[in-house]
Formats: structure tokens, C-alpha cells, sequence
């Protein structure tokens, strides 16, 4: 009983410790499927503060499930725009006026054809999302004569579990293995009884 009032507060902890990440989430992302690990839009934000501080330009990423038809988000000026519609499979890149001349719109169809489609039709949503976006950045901060100085780790493409997702997994592990541990020896002790019960062990009760 007490490691099971222990394992619910702490499950409680946990997931709202993980809903109040979400809701952390900075303005210039929304992450409606939450495809995206904690360490992605660690490395997503640093890419926008970089592109700001050499370009003036600001990045936003919008990540949804679906969208009425009727339904636009225009992007500012000085802004790139990434909007993907999971279940309607579309994905449009927009620019505003001040980016379009240093990302044409046949760029961008080449960026998506080389670093995103690939690994959206792979399920990959999430690698897609970082590639495509850190490609573009870099390229808008060449176009302006700059370089990019923050790489592209190969561990950032993984969805890692971060260290409150391995605990939550522990402590779930640890549950079945105590659950399965207290049939085993609940049936134990009850074929345990029915076979001294029934003389199994040299005698019978009851003479």
C-alpha cells in the first residue's frame, strides 16, 4: 500500500510537471501533436535567436493537426513561417516581404524536397521539422553574409526521452514487476494450502 500511495503521487507529479512544460512552450512555437522532444525545441529556439541576432528575421513553427479551409496564418514581415497539417498532409512554408528575396519560393521547394518530404513520408516528423528548418536558417544567414555557428548534432534529430519521461517508465516497470510478484505469490500460498490441505505433505487436516 505505501509504495503504491508513493507511485501515484509521484505519477501525478510527473505528468503535471510535463503539462506545465508544454504550456512553457515559447510563442514562436506551437506544437499541437507535441512531435517535437523538450531537447528539439531547446535546439529550434537557439536556432531563432540566432537568425534574429544576425538577420533580423523571427522564426515560427506551427505544428498542427488539421486546419479549417477557410483558415490562414499570414506571417509577419521580417518572418519565416513553417505550418504543417498532419492529417490533411500539407506543409507551407511562408515568408514575408522582408525575407522572400533572400528565400524564393522555389527554394523553399527544394529545401522541402531534400531535407523534409523524405522523412515525412518515413513518419520522422519531428527530424524533418529540425532539417528543414535548420537548412533555411543557415541559408538565410549566408544570404545576409553570415555563418551559422551552432551545428546540427546528429543527436538532436532523435526524439530522446528526457530524464522525467525514464523515471515515469521506471516507476511504471517497477509497479508490473511488484504486481506480477504478488499474483505469483498469492498463488503460490494458495496451492501451497490445497496441497497440505489435501495430504499432499503426509497428512491431512481434520484427523
Amino acid at each position: 500500500m505505501f509504495f503504491r500511495s508513493i507511485f501515484r503521487f509521484l505519477l501525478i507529479f510527473f505528468t503535471f510537471g510535463s503539462w506545465g512544460t508544454a504550456l512553457a512552450t515559447p510563442l514562436s512555437l506551437h506544437d499541437e501533436n507535441r512531435i517535437l522532444s523538450s531537447i528539439q525545441i531547446q535546439y529550434l529556439e537557439k536556432l531563432a535567436e540566432e537568425l534574429n541576432r544576425t538577420t533580423d528575421f523571427s522564426l515560427s513553427i506551427v505544428l498542427l493537426d488539421k486546419i479549417s479551409p477557410n483558415m490562414d496564418i499570414p506571417p509577419k514581415d521580417d518572418q519565416i513561417l513553417l505550418v504543417t497539417l498532419l492529417r490533411q498532409h500539407r506543409i507551407l512554408v511562408k515568408t514575408g516581404k522582408m525575407v522572400e528575396p533572400f528565400l524564393p519560393k522555389k527554394r523553399i521547394e527544394e529545401l522541402q524536397q531534400e531535407y523534409l518530404f523524405p522523412e515525412y513520408r518515413a513518419g520522422r516528423y519531428d527530424r524533418g521539422t529540425v532539417s528543414l528548418i535548420y537548412y533555411t536558417v543557415q541559408e538565410l544567414i549566408q544570404k545576409k553574409g553570415g555563418t551559422l555557428s551552432l551545428p546540427l548534432p546528429t543527436s538532436t534529430l532523435e526524439n530522446h526521452i528526457n530524464p522525467a519521461g525514464w523515471i515515469f517508465i521506471l516507476l511504471i516497470f517497477a509497479l508490473l514487476v511488484t504486481t506480477l510478484f504478488k499474483k505469483k505469490k498469492k498463488k503460490y500460498r494458495t496451492s501451497f494450502c490445497r496441497d497440505f490441505k489435501n495430504g499432499r505433505f503426509g497428512w491431512r487436516l481434520g484427523k
